[in-house]
């Protein structure tokens, strides 16, 4: 559909390019938008209002496609070097061939296009893997608002909820990587594309469903923050998911521990594996992490430990790499130490996120204890809490609507805690510092970051390293 003469007239104001310049396009980039050396399209590109602005971004190509052709004769008096304007409608991309693009991009248009549902399909076909669709645009109460005021005409076919925008995206093969919505009126979206076919489906208040929010916000902040949480496996692992990931709606601080608690523990494999280079290290509780690619050097061993149902899962979404298993049992069953294949005097690091923290003291002692016991010279590194981030990390999990998984470890002091356990214990050390890459990234907002800073000096999260003689 084009714009009714009234449309037409107000988008050739100059309130419309300071509008794109500093409301849409900025947003875009706080959603994780990067442009340079990526092929761009930009369906319905209008007079080259955003092209001018995305051409200063080195593009390694630019294409704005529009149905009107007097808006592309305005575009193309920009004068942009090696940027190419055509004739065409968001829903039908038959100029690009398949798996041609690296980014598509809609400053506020689909609400003009009946076939805005095609439009998914047509992007996920030229879409290249893990190439994404970046959205602004209006909702339908926001539209109707609009032409009530100003009378422009707009085809109620062409019209969505954002409810009903984001669902027809997910299925037709796209995950949701990351949005804003202003009011319920206008709405941005970053969706990734992903496989079609081959997806895991997960049922509610279930292990699997707990595991999928650390791995949700691993993917989010790889996005988001690629310099300093880059995950590729999660992003990927993401998309082979049949949840709805509408529901996991937590704060930006909230997932970034789960991306930092990533980096740290594998950080602490890294310092051990200086001392102890032919190690195994073991991932308790590994669910659809990847960690080995952060750790590995080249001569270590590496252990996925979780249930059997998790597992099997995991190799659906992960692939092994070399000198890397997967063992199907019970963190608690101390057989599966019976797969640890290194000497005893290479060593032995046991890291463990977001588990130890959902099992009593009585629960995790034998484990602890069999470690000292048969790796004297290894150590645990975990992740714990305080009372009071126990309480606040249960109340997330009830906003999930999934009641079961409920924190009950409490660690307000480790030392005076899990000293009296052993005499093996050689040190103790409780970390609880924002990391320096995290304090430097100019992409992450000052206000997260001191959210991120006050929870780790209040208690509220921390890593615990313990160390066996």
């Amino acid at each position: 559909m084009k714009l009714s003469d009234k449309e037409f007239k107000a988008m050739q104001m100059g309130w419309r390019k300071w509008y794109i310049e500093h409301v849409e396009l900025t947003t875009f980039r706080r959603l994780g938008l990067q442009v340079k050396d990526k092929d761009v399209l930009e369906v319905g590109c209008g007079n080259g209002f955003a092209a001018s602005l995305i051409m200063k971004q080195e593009p390694r190509s630019y294409t704005g496609m529009d149905i009107m052709t007097e808006q592309l004769a305005l575009a193309r008096k920009h004068g942009l070097h090696n940027a190419r304007f055509i004739e065409g409608s968001a829903d039908n991309l038959e100029a690009f061939e398949d798996e041609s693009l690296d980014v598509i991009l809609d400053f506020c248009i689909l609400h003009h296009v009946e076939g805005w549902r095609k439009f998914f399909d047509e992007c996920h076909r030229v879409l290249r893997k893990g190439g994404c669709v970046y959205v602004a645009d209006l909702s339908k109460k926001c539209i109707h608002i609009v032409d009530k005021l100003f009378h422009w005409e707009h085809s109620e076919d062409a019209l969505f909820t954002f409810d009903e925008f984001e669902r027809e995206a997910n299925q037709r093969g796209f995950v949701t990587m990351d949005k804003v919505i202003d009011f319920g009126l206008e709405g941005y979206f970053r969706f990734m594309k992903t496989e079609k076919k081959s997806k895991i489906r997960l049922e509610k208040d279930t292990v699997m469903e707990t595991l999928v929010m650390p791995l949700y916000g691993r993917a989010v902040c790889s996005r988001k923050y690629p310099n300093v949480f880059k995950d590729e496996s999660a992003e990927e692992a993401v998309g082979k998911i049949d949840y709805d990931f509408n529901l996991l709606q937590f704060s930006e601080p909230t997932i970034m521990v789960w991306a930092m608690r990533r980096q740290m523990m594998c950080e602490r494999a890294r310092e051990y594996l200086k001392e102890h280079p032919k190690a195994t290290i073991v991932n308790i509780g590994a669910g659809c992490e990847e960690n080995f690619s952060l750790v590995d050097n080249g001569l270590c061993r590496f252990i996925n430990l979780d249930l059997p149902e998790v597992i099997k899962a995991r190799e659906m979404l992960v692939p092994l790499r070399e000198r890397e298993k997967n063992v199907a049992m019970s963190a608690f069953d101390m057989k599966w130490l019976d797969e640890v294949e290194s000497k005893r005097e290479d060593g032995l690091f046991v890291m463990s996120g977001g588990v130890l923290m959902y099992f009593h003291e009585e629960e995790i002692k034998p484990l602890f204890l069999a470690l000292a016991e048969r790796f004297p010279d290894g150590r645990i590194c975990f992740d714990a809490e305080n009372k009071k981030g126990v309480e606040k990390s249960n109340a997330v999990v009830r906003k999930s609507g999934n009641k079961q998984a409920l924190v009950v470890l409490a660690v307000d002091d480790a030392e005076k805690m899990f000293k009296p356990w052993s005499s093996r214990f050689k040190t103790i050390v409780t970390y609880n510092d924002l990391p320096h890459s995290v304090k430097k990234e100019k992409k992450i907002p000052f206000s997260t970051k001191m959210m991120l800073w006050m929870a780790f000096k209040l208690g509220y999260m921390k890593l615990v390293e313990i160390s066996f003689e």
